[in-house]
Parts: C-alpha cells; sequence; structure tokens
C-alpha cells in the first residue's frame, strides 16, 4: 500500500511542471524589455509628431502666400485704382527732394495702419474718409498682419510726375515652412506739387508704365545710342535711365531740360 503511495505521488509532481508552466511564461516582460519597447515607441512617435508639424508649416506658408496674392490683387483692383485711396493713405506725407534718381527714395512722414478702399462723405476729401472694412491692418489676426507701408524706389520722371513702388510688408501670424516675411511691391505713378528743391506728396495710383516696362529712348528718340549729346546712363531693372536733351525726345517720352537721368518710356 505504501509502496502504491508512493508512486502516485511521484507521478503527481512530475506532472507539476507541465501544469504551472503556462503560468510562468504569462509572468510578462522583465524591466529591460519594456525600457526599449517604450524607447522604440517614443522615437516613432516623435517622428510622426514631427511630420505633422512640418506638413502643417507647409499648409502654413501656403495659405500665407495665397492671401499676399489675393492681397495684392486687391490693393491693385479696388484701392489703387482710384488715386483718392492713396492720397488719403499717405496724408501728411514729409517733402521729398525734387529729382531724386535711381534707383529712388522712400517718402517718410506717413505711416499707415491700415490698407483699403475709403469710403467719403466729401468726395476726394480725407477728412471726410472712413474705411469701414480695410484689407489689412498692422493688427490684423488672421493668417498675417501689415508691419509697414510705404512709397519707395520714388524717382523724377517729368514735371510735378514721379514713379516709385508702394511696397507692403507682411508677417506671418503662424509657423510656417519659408520666409515668415514677406513684401508686395506695386509699381506707381505719384502725383505731386514741386518747389524750392523739395515735392510735396499729392496723390498716387496703378503705373501702367511701370507694369509693361520701359526701354532704351533710342529706339525711340533717334538713332544710335548717342543722338544729340544724349547718352545712355544705366540699366536698372526693367527701366533705362538716360541722360538727354528735350529735342531727342517727344510724344511721351520722358525728359528733362536740366538734363538729369530720368527713364525713357513708350506710352
Amino acid at each position: 500500500m505504501k509502496t502504491a503511495n508512493y508512486f502516485e505521488v511521484r507521478r503527481f509532481t512530475s506532472v507539476l511542471p507541465s501544469i504551472f508552466a503556462p503560468l510562468r511564461s504569462a509572468r510578462g516582460m522583465s524591466l529591460l524589455e519594456v525600457t526599449v519597447v517604450a524607447g522604440i515607441m517614443g522615437v516613432l512617435a516623435l517622428a510622426m509628431l514631427t511630420m505633422q508639424q512640418n506638413q502643417l508649416k507647409s499648409n502654413n506658408f501656403l495659405e500665407f502666400q495665397i492671401k499676399r496674392s489675393s492681397l495684392e490683387s486687391a490693393l491693385v483692383g479696388q484701392v489703387l485704382s482710384d488715386s483718392n485711396n492713396c492720397k488719403c493713405m499717405f496724408a501728411g506725407a514729409a517733402a521729398f527732394p525734387s529729382y531724386p534718381t535711381a534707383p529712388g527714395i522712400t517718402i517718410g512722414g506717413a505711416s499707415p495702419t491700415q490698407l483699403g478702399r475709403y469710403q467719403f462723405a466729401v468726395p476726394g476729401v480725407c477728412g471726410s474718409a472712413t474705411m469701414p472694412d480695410p484689407l489689412i491692418t498692422t493688427t490684423s489676426t488672421d493668417t498675417m498682419k501689415m508691419t509697414s507701408a510705404q512709397m519707395t524706389n520714388v524717382i523724377y520722371v517729368g514735371p510735378n510726375s514721379y514713379s516709385g513702388k508702394l511696397t507692403v510688408t507682411l508677417q506671418a501670424l503662424k509657423q510656417v515652412a519659408g520666409p515668415s516675411t514677406i513684401q508686395i511691391k506695386i509699381p506707381v505713378a505719384i502725383a505731386a506739387t514741386t518747389g524750392g528743391g523739395s515735392a510735396t506728396f499729392n496723390s498716387c495710383s496703378m503705373s501702367v508704365a511701370g507694369v509693361s516696362g520701359c526701354r532704351f529712348c533710342a529706339n525711340t528718340c533717334g538713332s544710335g545710342y548717342n543722338t544729340d549729346g544724349g547718352i545712355i546712363a544705366a540699366h536698372w531693372k526693367d527701366w533705362d535711365y538716360v541722360l538727354t536733351y528735350p529735342a531727342n525726345c517727344s510724344g511721351g517720352q520722358y525728359w528733362d531740360i536740366s538734363n538729369r537721368i530720368h527713364m525713357c518710356c513708350a506710352n
């Protein structure tokens, strides 16, 4: 009887390892294994987050560029189409030299805080004007804001007539995958009153000549580049500057009896 019981106990204890083996295998991972897995997951999560942030910045930059392009079109079509808008935006601009030459000067004394189309209670009178729906302001909160608006590259083209560029600097208000500050530069024709060696800003409008560009004066004012003392003086971007006498340029060409350097454009 004792011998039988002995063998039964032996048989039972020999089965125990196979019974408890699943329990031992299901005890879980070691601390080292958990640490390695957590590190891999962290790296993957960081890579995914970086990709998402870069994609967001790219989308923001695209939106920034689209808004900039839309603003430029609106400034050309809605604002500069009426010289009174520009006159009131830059009312109080400081006087500037009567005969600035290339690459031109920047008119100071006026810092518009918003750009858009004015509504006039009295036509053309800035004191009666309001801007209920500005296109852009220095305090805008959607996508971008204006940091400055200036009349730059101002040069003399004729009596009381100047050319220049409306330069608007914009700043992105979101993180972008590219420059966060960009500029709009629109060619403009400027009317000013001259006297005593200085000029006073009156108004400005979209410049057709600035858009279409200029060419050598000699193409329309005589044969060759040296006619009656007039010579090609400089070439800057799309404009050619000439030193010429009145007899050489006519029919809409820009010239000056003092023989200063001016651009000669076909109108």
